[in-house]
């Protein structure tokens, strides 16, 4: 079906020609209609932009002052897809949101965490019930809080040696200052003992020639490692490997896996196919930089043990510089299992006890019963903050964790917003108790209803705006004639009743496109793998002269963490983490990768999302610029009959046909699990991709616990039930009462009166816009 001819010359969005630039940047440079353009000024004050959520049964999450006249739920219901069919807008309305949740505002992007905020001070717990021996490496068995097997086996020490690393049970409690000494009595005979047994299995497994093959390995890796003395790249080392051939038996491989490793810690062994390798372990060479060799002989064998109830004492270590190094040696190399602390006693100065972190445990009541999981809905309604600043501060006010709190889709920062939120494991009273607290004096929970399940992003129907537009005038010219003005929003208005507009992800999705942390250049670094990129963009400060960039910029000139943690505002979780994090791990590439997972998971995959929203910009912008209104060969729609993420690319024959026009057609949001448009238009996304040094596998981020997997977005966008009033001072005066209402109800300011001159009102459910000159006020949904 064809449709009028698009405009497609740029569009200035403002007499500025700063704005046009912004728009340029965030791939922002097309427009479907080409009536006479006026502009106004947004979001002057957070009452003039109100977004209310539409729940899956069309109705408005808000309270009835807010409900536009007439609202009629049914009509807003969302429709699911099932595998029978079913193909009409409401379903198109459920794609788009499940990729629309992901952005709201700029501020966004800046999203603080709660991560420190909640985890257990673990440094107090080793130093409560970790028990360790004498500095040569030795390991220690812990009795974490097991009084019951203290009851069966009383307090008596017993003791083995494995490979001349000692272990021995000491009573929980004891903690570092108490630790009992070791002692070798029987020590021997369980040591002879196991070797034997092991050198049994071992030619039984292997034979006398192939043991003899993997002693003469062992030894020329260590005469080679000694004769290069470690170059930067150990190519020598690296390269050697030997093959003791294929074992069906997991049981075997199992065996020679810990026992290679047992006997040999220089070395480590690999399967693939039932094809067993040894090859150098080179985190042995890298803990030999650091301590002698037998004391990382004894570490290799613990860490190779597993034995979670042990723990290992590093020798004594003076240089706080050293022990920085070995702290950061542990987690880069096995700070998933395991975990570090310094402790300094007295006559033996400091030293570090690394073990194995605890097994999350399931909540228990009181009366030691298994909890029962449940959730508490809620109505959540905040002013000038973001969503995911809101759950950090109700996370702290009610001693939950913020992944707790599920939501369908965050929303606008500048605005009043309403949505729906649900809590786990969180009374009603407790989120009552807890409004009280002024952290949360912009915010208000009521509606207070137990759930069974979570909320899911995208689990909505769609969002109501209410935007108020103020100053609006005519971009030609300085004209204030109502009619004139009148006549000129109201052609505009039918046009987007009529055609809609393209689906541009907005500024806010992005940040600051003057910024070095401009969001998308964050995603960027993060899809390359470059992580020190990443951070440089997020610490790297604006020209503004404010805490947080005066803080950033010390960063950069000094390098000086502790400093900088000193001087950045502590609302700034974000960074706060990232730097803590960094101080820990330090600045290389596996510290700033540790960093980034400081970071809650929702904000890392914003910065992608952010990247790929970017991406989407440009390619509709592109696709509109080359085949402009037309329905082309190739083009994207969703295939309904299958399910709402499949798609299925346009033939000669669907075009001929004029079964579909512009606003059946979709783009993807780049990720590992879409597909491309068959035309130029997909030719363009690889180049485009391939520019940005980016391929399919780099949105699977194993390294950062990231999977994206890519999405679909109409090109186009129509409201639902587009309100619109152009209004003049005097009118406005109701509209205040009524924004003054809503600031008092959240013990917030009132608007100001200032200058409005004219407004245009914008009401639309799943959607809504407002404007200002004579100001104009609408309503819709999108």
């Amino acid at each position: 079906m064809e449709g009028p001819e698009l405009c497609l010359e740029e569009h200035d969005f403002s007499t500025e020609a700063e704005e046009h630039r912004l728009h340029r940047e965030c791939g922002i440079t097309c427009h479907l209609s080409s009536h006479t353009k006026f502009h106004g000024k947004i979001k002057a004050f957070p009452e003039d932009f109100k977004v209310i959520e539409v729940d899956n049964d069309g109705n408005l999450v808000c309270g009835p002052e807010e409900i536009p006249e007439g609202w009629n739920p049914t009509k807003f219901r969302r429709r699911k897809i099932s595998s029978s069919g079913g193909n009409d807008e409401d379903t198109i309305t459920e794609v788009i949101q499940s990729s629309d949740q992901l952005s709201t505002d700029k501020d966004q992007i800046d999203t603080p965490s709660d991560k420190d905020a909640y985890q257990v001070d673990k440094k107090a717990k080793m130093g409560e019930n970790s028990a360790t021996v004498d500095g040569r490496g030795n390991v220690v068995s812990e009795a974490r809080s097991r009084q019951t097997s203290h009851s069966k086996h009383g307090l008596d020490q017993t003791t083995c040696s494995l490979g001349g690393v000692e272990t021995c049970s000491i009573p929980a409690g004891a903690g570092v200052g108490k630790w009992q000494k070791c002692s070798n009595q029987g020590g021997n005979a369980t040591k002879t003992g196991n070797k034997e047994t092991v050198t049994l299995d071992m030619q039984m497994i292997l034979g006398e020639d192939r043991l003899l093959q993997l002693k003469n390995f062992s030894n020329q890796v260590l005469e080679v490692e000694k004769e290069t003395q470690l170059d930067k790249d150990q190519s020598d080392i690296r390269n050697l490997q030997l093959s003791l051939g294929t074992f069906v038996s997991k049981t075997e491989r199992s065996v020679l896996h810990k026992e290679i490793k047992s006997r040999y810690p220089h070395l480590k062994s690999t399967s693939s196919d039932n094809q067993l390798c040894v090859v150098p372990d080179m985190n042995y060479w890298v803990f030999c930089s650091l301590l002698d060799r037998p004391v990382v002989d004894g570490f290799m064998r613990f860490v190779n043990n597993r034995h979670s109830s042990e723990s290992f004492k590093f020798p004594k270590c003076d240089s706080k510089e050293q022990r920085t190094e070995m702290h950061r040696a542990v987690a880069r190399h096995y700070g998933s299992f395991l975990e570090t602390k310094t402790f300094a006693a007295e006559g033996e100065g400091s030293f570090i006890v690394v073990r194995f972190r605890e097994k999350a445990k399931k909540r228990k009541n009181r009366d030691g019963s298994m909890a029962v999981t449940f959730y508490t809905g809620f109505t959540l309604c905040k002013r000038n903050l973001e969503t995911l600043d809101v759950i950090q501060r109700l996370a702290r006010c009610v001693g939950a964790h913020p992944s707790d709190f599920s939501y369908a889709g965050v929303k606008d920062k500048r605005a009043v917003t309403w949505q729906a939120m649900a809590a786990k494991g969180v009374t009603a009273d407790s989120l009552r108790s807890a409004a009280a607290h002024p952290s949360l004096k912009d915010v208000r929970m009521d509606n207070f209803l137990p759930r069974q399940q979570p909320l899911r992003l995208g689990n909505l129907a769609g969002n109501v705006f209410k935007v108020l537009l103020r100053d609006v005038r005519l971009c030609e010219g300085e004209s204030r004639d109502r009619e004139e003005l009148e006549a000129v929003v109201g052609a505009a208005m039918n046009s987007v009743k009529e055609r809609g507009f393209i689906n541009y992800f907005g500024l806010q999705r992005f940040g600051s496109a003057d910024s070095k942390s401009f969001a998308p250049h964050v995603g960027r670094a993060l899809l390359k793998g470059d992580m020190s990129a990443a951070v440089g963009c997020l610490l790297h400060p604006d020209p503004d002269d404010n805490p947080v960039d005066r803080a950033k910029a010390y960063y950069v000139q000094t390098g000086d963490i502790p400093g900088t943690l000193a001087r950045m505002p502590a609302y700034k979780t974000r960074e706060c983490l990232l730097l803590k994090a960094l101080h820990r791990h330090g600045t290389d590439h596996e510290g700033c990768t540790k960093a980034f997972l400081n970071v809650p998971h929702a904000m890392r995959s914003l910065f992608v999302h952010s990247y790929c929203s970017l991406v989407w910009n440009r390619m509709v912008s592109h696709r509109i610029r080359m085949y402009g209104w037309r329905v082309v060969e190739g083009d994207l729609v969703l295939d309904t009959h299958v399910g709402n993420r499949k798609v299925r690319p346009l033939t000669q024959t669907d075009v001929e046909q004029n079964t579909y026009s512009i606003h059946d057609i979709v783009l993807p949001l780049p990720g590992n699990s879409i597909q491309y448009p068959s035309n130029q238009v997909g030719e363009e996304y690889m180049r485009a991709l391939r520019e940005d040094g980016i391929e399919k596998s780099s949105f699977r981020m194993r390294s950062l616990k990231l999977n994206i997997p890519g999405d679909y977005r109409h090109v186009t966008a129509r409201p639902k039930a587009l309100q619109w009033e152009l209004v003049g001072d005097g009118d406005l005066q109701k509209d205040r009462r009524s924004l003054n209402m809503t600031a008092e109800f959240l013990g917030a300011e009132s608007p100001s009166s200032s200058s409005t001159n004219s407004c245009v009102k914008l009401d639309t459910p799943q959607g809504d816009s407002s404007l200002t000159n004579d100001d104009l006020v609408s309503d819709a949904g999108l």
